[in-house]
């Protein structure tokens, strides 16, 4: 289990240690910091090697026994979404390819939570 918080905390620093991270994102709830949030946490599940990545807001309480088993008939292989979107419509992003400055609009769901 990480700890990902936008802020310094020793008293959780104290208790979780390495697995407190410090995103150094924002502490507004808009797009772009909460986008530097996940994209932190994301990139911390790739490299620690384990095989499911779980996203639980600080106000959500966790059943690890009936997860676990809920998990256990998936393959980590593959892409699994479990869970509700928070949006309730398509969110558009655009994206920059190399320094062509070409753009791109297309449409994605993501959770943003």
């Amino acid at each position: 289990t990480y700890i990902f918080t936008d802020g310094e905390d020793d008293r959780l620093r104290k208790r979780m240690g390495s697995h407190m991270i410090n995103t150094n994102c924002s502490a507004a709830h808009s797009r772009q910091a909460l986008s530097c949030k996940m994209a932190v946490e994301y990139d911390t599940f790739i490299s620690s090697g384990k095989k499911w990545f779980c996203h639980v807001d600080d106000d959500n309480y966790v059943n690890i026994r009936p997860l676990v088993k809920l998990l256990s008939h998936y393959s980590h292989a593959h892409d699994v979404y479990i869970g509700r979107p928070s949006l309730d419509r398509p969110l558009e992003a655009t994206e920059r390819f190399g320094d062509s400055h070409t753009v791109r609009d297309q449409e994605v769901m993501c959770s943003l939570t």
